[in-house]
């Protein structure tokens, strides 16, 4: 009977169930996620991986939710992986109960940062953020002064006089 017993590895709260009852578990399988004792959410992007270079800790990253329009949040970003993955490696990282939900076109980089609060609001109401949710993330790697964009050939006259 004690080998039927699934004990947490710490005290917290519990997050999402991933399993149902009488529903056959493996070891080592993840049955939900446990939240600590002071919640906190975080966000894992997978972001293009040429962008690698430009990115880093202390950039501002802004989260979409797929099926929320409008409903944004901007946030930190806590740490850039070290690596440029394919999109194997990046699903399994995120773990098979996520993997299959994501489309990855091409090696892509893993970013980590720390949701502003468990809720998100929309125009309406709040809503609890839940594991394994979608959204569009952004990070704005370069700017360029909007006349240069429209006529590239003034890029070398901007450059020279802003140094």
């Amino acid at each position: 009977m004690e080998q039927r017993i699934v004990r947490a590895p710490r005290a917290g709260m519990i997050g999402d169930v991933h399993v149902r009852a009488g529903q056959v578990v493996s070891a080592g399988e993840a049955i939900l996620s446990l939240l600590g004792p002071t919640p906190s959410a975080s966000l894992i992007a997978m972001l293009p991986g040429h962008y690698r270079p430009l990115l880093k800790p202390g950039m501002p990253l802004r989260l979409e939710l797929a099926g929320y329009r409008y409903a944004y949040e901007v946030m930190t970003i806590d740490s850039v992986g070290d690596e440029v993955i394919g999109p194997q490696g990046a699903r399994r990282y995120l773990g098979q109960e996520i993997a299959d939900s994501v489309n990855l076109p091409g090696p892509v980089v893993v970013v980590r940062a720390k949701l502003p609060a468990l809720t998100f609001m929309t125009q309406e109401n709040a809503y609890r953020f839940h594991d394994g949710m979608h959204g569009r993330a952004e990070v704005r790697v370069r700017s360029e002064n909007l006349l240069v964009t429209l006529v590239p050939a003034l890029r070398w006259l901007y450059r020279s006089n802003n140094g």
